[in-house]
């Protein structure tokens, strides 16, 4: 007797989503018995955004559902008379309530960019930047009722430096099956993604593993594996607040605080009563500094061969605890906006606004 095929919902809401509820519709449409099938997705109802918030726009989701056609529902209860085998997560927005975890035979596999049980919660792609990681990951869990709790279905590291680049459409041994991931930039020193970048591409890193551990999930051939609560770290949601500049960490972590913030809230200092945010930033050894030199703090412009805007965070023995930073690095600025204008390079906005280089930031 043939085996019905397994069906599936799959809940998800923004641009993290995408790739893995297209890769699913790809398998799905030509994976055989081996593979689910789509029944409906879950998103987030219509919300207004941008400035003026006039107009409801739909989820990233549901914009592709339109596209791949597929079935879309928006809320939880109408799922009630939905039967299916299994449900699957990926950035769906809203904790899912107990009786739901008890409604798919199968349980619900949920998707989560961090090497589970490290990261919990919201925001791990920043806080692995942010905290300077040498690697981070993917998690695919069966979800219980706890946050990020849930036993580990399969999980893949993969190292976050500056080095990671793309070769032969291969990171760091990961094949991707189901989509080409985009290619991670090379930095100065520090350097690495951005949050942007980096959620870009562990959302398709996601997709291939749902691809690839799925099936054997289904027939019930891999072992869950319990996670160790005693290695377990959380993450908080990011508000605006949260991208402000702190002028008393040293320059790596300054940098590392720019890409964690970008694309949002963006990382910011005030400048003239005005939000300057900084998009950009890079690391340089300055080749004449001493160690002495290396514990100042305040930012000024330094010419030493390279680009006259590079700014150096220099001179003021009110902040010892600023020789914490250890090296001697300069902390170059390279994409700037200052509040109600547009993004430009650093030197066109030190061009326009030559008294900014003579700034100091205080705190």
């Amino acid at each position: 007797m043939k085996k019905n095929k397994c069906q599936a919902v799959f809940f998800g809401t923004p641009d993290f989503a995408v790739p893995s509820l297209e890769a699913l519709s790809k398998a799905s449409a030509k994976g055989g018995q081996a593979f689910c099938n789509i029944k409906t997705v879950v998103t987030q109802p219509d919300k207004p955004v941008g400035r003026h918030q006039s107009k409801p726009v739909p989820s990233s989701v549901k914009q592709a559902c339109q596209r791949l056609k597929l079935p879309v529902l928006e809320g939880l209860d109408s799922l009630k008379d939905v039967e299916a085998d299994l449900g699957i997560v990926v950035a769906y927005g809203e904790i899912l309530p107990k009786w739901l975890l008890d409604h798919f035979p199968l349980g619900i596999v949920n998707v989560h960019p961090s090497l589970l049980p490290k990261y919990r919660g919201p925001s791990p792609i920043q806080a692995a930047i942010l905290n300077q990681d040498k690697e981070t990951g993917v998690t695919l869990i069966k979800l219980d009722d706890k946050i990020d709790h849930g036993l580990i279905v399969a999980q893949e590291n993969h190292p976050l430096t500056p080095s990671w680049v793309q070769e032969g459409g291969r990171f760091s041994g990961h094949t991707f099956l189901s989509l080409t991931p985009p290619p991670l930039p090379r930095r100065g020193l520090g350097g690495g993604p951005s949050a942007g970048q980096l959620h870009d591409h562990l959302s398709q890193i996601g997709a291939d593993m749902l691809i690839k551990y799925l099936p054997d999930y289904i027939a019930g051939k891999i072992k869950l594996k319990p996670q160790d609560d005693s290695k377990a770290s959380y993450t908080k949601k990011l508000t605006k607040q949260d991208g402000k500049i702190d002028w008393k960490k040293s320059p790596q972590e300054i940098e590392a605080h720019v890409r964690a913030m970008n694309p949002w809230p963006g990382a910011w200092t005030m400048w003239r009563g005005k939000r300057l945010i900084i998009w950009k930033a890079s690391l340089n050894r300055h080749p004449e500094r001493s160690e002495a030199e290396s514990r100042d703090l305040i930012v000024y412009p330094r010419d030493f061969g390279q680009r006259l805007t590079s700014l150096w965070l220099a001179s003021t023995p009110a902040c010892p605890e600023y020789a914490r930073g250890g090296r001697n690095d300069v902390l170059n600025f390279e994409e700037v906006q200052l509040e109600g204008k547009k993004k430009m390079p650093f030197a066109e906005f030190a061009k326009g606004h030559p008294e900014f280089l003579n700034t100091t930031f205080f705190f």
